[in-house]
């Protein structure tokens, strides 16, 4: 299967909308694609109506292409499209406030080196609500380039990411970033070198510049030992370029820093990991002033030998609390297989765990986001072993103690991934599946089912499940910190995007009913809204 996972996750966490009063039309359950490959997610607009968005080579004009199609209050498709080119394109359309919709992602279709040297470009186009285009640009050499966009405050992009064709050679990777304007001009355009493998990670707006964090290989790292360190880059919003930096390392071993957090008091959380060197994680968390001085930083790790702890995400709990969500992964000492389980820590304001909660039952990948003061939703996937086919996995927590009020599985003899958004009383559950609707067999469509105030849909293949409910055992630690400030950073020429013409087609979408409709309710409306945890478009 063509990159399951890419982009699912970050699309059923930027398509949460907040959304509110609008008619409920009762339950359905549908799937959605061709005689490929067909994997995304389906997301709620707020006028009763949804979008879905992934990828496809089951249509378009060429191997793997990006599609977007709006469906009505019932599942049913309204119209479809797919962009891209002859090569494989992981592009993903996400909609915008004026009905248009900006497309982003990677190219293997259009660029420098393609399609006769296949490697990856970055493409960002926008297109009106009649899909015509706004404007269409590639940006990349010879060698691979990755990342992702988010917005800023002027209505524009900033790009962060990686990029291995402006350095000394195709092995020596570079921090890439650029900003463009709501009207696709390129601001700025900028390749920084520190180490031999340098990416971006993640940033925040402030009032006078661009807080950004990236992933630097240590000056000391070796073959044999590589070791990773964190850089903090002040950036001025106009040109680009570095207020101060400074370089965050531990002899505990390798840093990674995923995403910032903004807190109450006008701080910042930037978490992360740290690996050691007998190769054991654990979650880390930097607290941060917007000026980059660190205030406090925190070591989370399993007690259990050979445990890793990793981060997942940070939300805001409806009692003003952090929760800080991730995985641990574990050798189950009754059955001697490898378990992942989902951990959630409370925190207190000096960082301290008020308290930790683990919820297993084999091996569980999922995510928590909030959904109001009713809850806390989880989703993904579980199987019964690292080897196991995986069924979607979902359930509402109690705010207040972490325990599950109800927790379900979906699927078949196939793989199928779902994320969970609520929309009303009721929740969307969407994703893909192998086991349903597709056309050929073992290749996945996407999903979506409407279901009830506990997650059912009668005669649905939904189950039951039990999670196995413990305490992780997470020790705390101070994490000590080595500063380096105002490092040498290389600046590398980057070439200009220039302009390409995706190519656009209106797929008719298969769409199956994998369960007989339910009527809403009369009266229903939506009472509660679902909160964007992080833009990561």
């Amino acid at each position: 299967m063509f990159k399951k996972c890419i982009g699912i996750i970050s699309l059923a966490i930027i398509s949460m909308f907040l959304i509110s009063g609008i008619s409920f039309a009762g339950q359905w359950a549908k799937t959605y694609g061709g005689v490929g490959n067909d994997n995304g997610s389906i997301w709620p607009i707020g006028d009763g109506t949804y979008y879905l968005s992934g990828f496809t080579d089951s249509f378009g004009a060429g191997k793997i292409d990006g599609l977007i199609a709006k469906l009505n209050a019932t599942g049913g498709v309204t119209w479809a499209k797919t962009f891209g080119g002859s090569a494989d394109d992981y592009l993903s359309a996400m909609d915008l406030p004026d009905g248009g919709f900006f497309v982003s992602g990677t190219t293997e279709s259009f660029g420098a080196g393609n399609p006769v040297a296949p490697n990856s470009n970055i493409v960002f186009a926008k297109f009106d609500s009649a899909w015509s285009p706004v404007f269409e640009k590639v940006l990349g050499g010879a060698a691979d380039e990755s990342g992702y966009f988010k917005k800023t405050t002027d209505k524009g992009f900033l790009f962060l990411g990686e990029s291995n064709s402006y350095g000394a050679s195709a092995s020596d990777q570079d921090m890439l970033l650029f900003k463009i304007t709501s009207a696709g001009g390129l601001t700025w355009k900028k390749a920084y070198h520190y180490s031999q493998t340098d990416s971006m990670n993640d940033f925040v707006e402030l009032s006078d510049g661009f807080l950004a964090s990236a992933s630097v290989e240590d000056k000391l790292s070796t073959e044999q030992n590589q070791i990773y360190d964190i850089l903090l880059m002040k950036l001025n919003k106009s040109t680009g370029s570095v207020i101060w930096n400074k370089v965050l390392s531990s002899t505990g071993g390798s840093l990674s820093g995923s995403s910032f957090y903004k807190l109450s008091d006008g701080n910042y959380l930037l978490a992360g990991g740290l690996t050691t060197a007998l190769g054991t994680s654990n979650i880390v968390l930097i607290k941060l002033t917007p000026d980059g001085t660190v205030l406090l930083s925190k070591s989370y790790g399993s007690s259990t030998p050979g445990a890793n702890a990793s981060f997942t995400n940070i939300i805001k709990n409806s009692d003003g609390s952090l929760i800080v969500s991730g995985h641990v992964m574990e050798l189950d000492m009754t059955t001697y297989a490898m378990t992942n389980s989902v951990i959630v820590m409370k925190l207190n304001a000096d960082l301290s765990i008020s308290w930790q909660k683990k919820l297993g039952g084999g091996v569980i990948s999922a995510v928590i986001s909030k959904a109001g003061t009713s809850g806390i939703i989880l989703s993904g996937f579980r199987a019964a072993s690292l080897t196991g086919a995986t069924n979607a996995l979902y359930a509402r927590l109690n705010p207040t103690t972490f325990s599950p009020v109800w927790a379900k599985t979906f699927g078949g003899a196939g793989a199928e991934m779902g994320f969970l958004t609520k929309i009303n009383t009721n929740y969307l559950l969407s994703g893909y599946t192998e086991s349903f609707g597709g056309a050929t067999t073992n290749k996945p469509n996407i999903f979506g089912i409407i279901l009830d105030a506990k997650g059912n849909y009668a005669n649905c293949n939904v189950k039951n499940f039990t999670f196995k409910v413990g305490d992780p055992g997470l020790a705390i630690s101070n994490l000590a910190l080595t500063t380096k400030a105002n490092v040498t950073l290389t600046l590398r020429a980057v070439a200009a995007p220039t302009a390409i013409t995706l190519k656009k087609t209106s797929p008719t979408l298969a769409v199956k009913n994998i369960c007989p409709a339910i009527a809403a309710p009369q009266g229903e409306t939506l009472e509660e809204s679902v909160e964007l945890q992080r833009d990561a478009e």
